[in-house]
C-alpha cells in the first residue's frame, strides 16, 4: 500500500495505481476540464485564462494545473495573460516584473549574507589555529 501526497490539494491518499492526484481531486479536475473544453470549443476566441476563469467561475489554480498536466494547451494570449503568484497582478509567466525584481534582490541579499557568514566562520577558524591550549594540573 503506497501513500502519496496529492499534487493538487496536498492531502495524503492511497495511491495504488491512481497517479499523482487523489480520487476526489481527479473527479473534480475531470469535471472542470470538460467544462473548460466545452467553453473553449464554443468560444474559440477566448484564449485569455483570466477571462475563462472569471466566466466559468473556475479557479486559475485548476486551469494552471490542467495546463501543467498537458490536458490544456497554452497558445496565443492564454500564455501571456496569467496572474502573478505573489501580488495577483496580470503578468507574463509566474511573477510580474515588480515581484521578480524583489525576488532577485532578496536572493542576492541572502547570498551576500551567506558569503559573509562563511567568510567570518573561516576567519574565526583560522584565528583559532594559532592558539595552543594546555591543561593545568592542580596538585
Amino acid at each position: 500500500m503506497a501513500f502519496l501526497q496529492c499534487s493538487f490539494c496536498g492531502q495524503p491518499f492511497n495511491g495504488a495505481g491512481t497517479g499523482k492526484v487523489c480520487p476526489t481531486c481527479r473527479k473534480m479536475l475531470d469535471e472542470q476540464f470538460i467544462t473548460i473544453r466545452g467553453y473553449l470549443y464554443k468560444n474559440p476566441e477566448m484564449t485569455n485564462m483570466i477571462t475563462v476563469s472569471e466566466e466559468l467561475g473556475i479557479p486559475e489554480k485548476v486551469i494552471n494545473f490542467l495546463i501543467d498536466e498537458g490536458r490544456l494547451e497554452v497558445g496565443g494570449q492564454m500564455a501571456a495573460k496569467s496572474r502573478c503568484r505573489v501580488c495577483g497582478s496580470p503578468c507574463v509567466g509566474v511573477l510580474c516584473d515588480k515581484c521578480r525584481g524583489l525576488f532577485v534582490e532578496q536572493t542576492k541579499d541572502l547570498a551576500a549574507k551567506k558569503n559573509e557568514a562563511e567568510k567570518k566562520k573561516d576567519q574565526d577558524q583560522s584565528n583559532m589555529r594559532g592558539i595552543k591550549f594546555h591543561i593545568n594540573k592542580k596538585p
